[in-house]
């Protein structure tokens, strides 16, 4: 465990988390529309001890669902030190198990007798966390709460599953639906109750009926509404989505013959489909 220093840790833990210092700052934009299983999500968190996991295709906002629960969380607690967030997506920091122990053991350190949460984005990158997190989950199972995310359910297959069994509740992140689409790019709200009588439709016929093919074509994640150009659209779709789950997601779970092919299938799929 010499590769990454105590230093590092520190540096890197109050870099990424500058709330810990700071009562002004937020992980997330306090004005973004939440997804639907925001809710749901947040009360197995504070009324729940097992770890939770949100997985999901790449791209679909996980990132973002973890910073706010994070706010959520920093509006409730009185030790902002207590909230940690660390990403595992940066190449220095793959294949490393000993940066994720380090980080468990420096909170532990630091607040001994606190509630400690703790938020590992694409935990899928650090080889055997599933075996970190169980052994620290049966020795401290009310004192941390461990909330994950990866970029598919590959990373909860087969041993590590098994491994958590009982101490882990899964969450699938799917792309955007339609009311969500109309929520966060909109700001539109659509009524709940009796939401496919028409009459209750009525009133937003017209913003259904413009935005609906919008939606089919981009809608269904996120950041495309950001892209103003058709073609940046598609190609942030091929980069970011679909060739790093070509790339890296399914090699990781069979091996793959003929891979520059599958992509090529997969780029057409989506080309074609403008």
């Amino acid at each position: 465990m010499s590769n990454f220093n105590n230093n590092f840790i520190t540096n890197e833990l109050k870099r990424i988390n500058p709330w810990w210092d700071n009562s002004s700052f937020f992980a997330e934009n306090i004005y973004l529309s939440k997804r639907n299983i925001f809710d749901f999500i947040y009360e197995k968190l504070i009324n729940n001890d097992l770890i939770i996991a949100v997985v999901g295709l790449r791209r679909v906002g996980k990132t973002t669902l973890l910073k706010q629960l994070i706010n959520e969380l920093l509006l409730k607690i009185k030790n902002r030190k207590t909230i940690t967030y660390f990403s595992f997506e940066e190449i220095i920091l793959k294949n490393n198990p000993e940066v994720l122990e380090k980080i468990i053991l420096y909170q532990l350190k630091n607040h001994p007798n606190e509630k400690l949460y703790f938020f590992f984005d694409e935990v899928q990158y650090v080889d055997g966390w599933n075996s970190i997190l169980k052994k620290y989950f049966d020795q401290y199972s009310s004192q941390l709460k461990f909330i994950v995310s990866g970029s598919s359910s590959l990373f909860i297959k087969t041993q590590a599953r098994e491994s958590l069994a009982g101490r882990i509740l899964e969450y699938q992140l799917a792309p955007l639906s339609y009311s969500e689409y109309l929520k966060i790019n909109e700001n539109l709200i659509l009524p709940k109750e009796n939401i496919f009588e028409i009459n209750k439709l009525i009133d937003y016929q017209t913003i259904l009926e413009e935005k609906f093919f919008e939606y089919l074509n981009y809608g269904e994640f996120p950041y495309l509404k950001k892209l103003e150009n058709y073609n940046d659209k598609k190609q942030y779709l091929l980069d970011w989505v679909l060739g790093k789950t070509f790339e890296i997601d399914l090699p990781k779970l069979k091996k793959i013959y003929h891979l520059d092919e599958l992509i090529n299938l997969g780029k057409t799929a989506i080309i074609g489909s403008g």
